[in-house]
């Protein structure tokens, strides 16, 4: 851009055409709103989810919910929702891959869930195994004698047995996809 006219500060030139200095600072206060209203949308919006209660934890005041395929969603309320209950709910996804919610409706009682995932951890001893997936883990213990435990790292689909405890999941089976 080059100067034009008797004040350097009046008129600036562009390739185009002519732009004053007031047109400027209103399409920079234009701009500069324009950049804080899509900021502001930016935020995470609230996301229904439904599922059942496989874990709780009261210190945390966390519960995780498993979706119908099995997806683990870690939900963080101060009013938290019963193990073995099929809840829905609006939720708003913290930095942390959890969720945060006020509400949770209550839709009656499960027997079973789904809980995909990767093993993180097993007790050969105890017959346990942690399932972890996007950022929730659970532990379960598997029911069957028989059944060899899944190593670490394997990916498994677990059918959760929700009416033996309330403490943790306990899986009659147990299917691992080798990594």
């Amino acid at each position: 851009p080059y100067l034009k006219g008797s004040d350097p500060f009046r008129f600036v030139m562009f390739a185009r055409g002519v732009c004053s200095t007031r047109m400027i600072r209103h399409l920079t206060v234009a701009f500069v709103a324009a950049s804080l209203i899509f900021a502001a949308g930016a935020e995470a919006k609230p996301r229904a989810l439904r599922g059942v209660v496989v874990h709780k934890n009261h210190n945390a005041r966390t519960f995780v919910v498993a979706g119908a395929k099995g997806r683990l969603a870690e939900v963080r309320s101060a009013k938290s929702a019963r193990f073995a209950r099929k809840v829905s709910l609006k939720a708003t996804r913290l930095r942390s891959g959890a969720f945060r919610t006020s509400h949770v409706r209550n839709h009656g009682t499960a027997t079973t869930a789904l809980v995909r995932g990767s093993v993180t951890a097993v007790d050969t001893a105890a017959r346990t195994f942690t399932v972890s997936s996007h950022g929730a883990s659970i532990l379960v213990r598997l029911a069957d004698e028989a059944k060899a435990l899944p190593a670490v790292g394997d990916a498994v689909l677990v059918t959760a047995d929700l009416t033996t405890s309330t403490a943790g999941v306990t899986s009659p089976s147990c299917r691992a996809f080798r990594r």
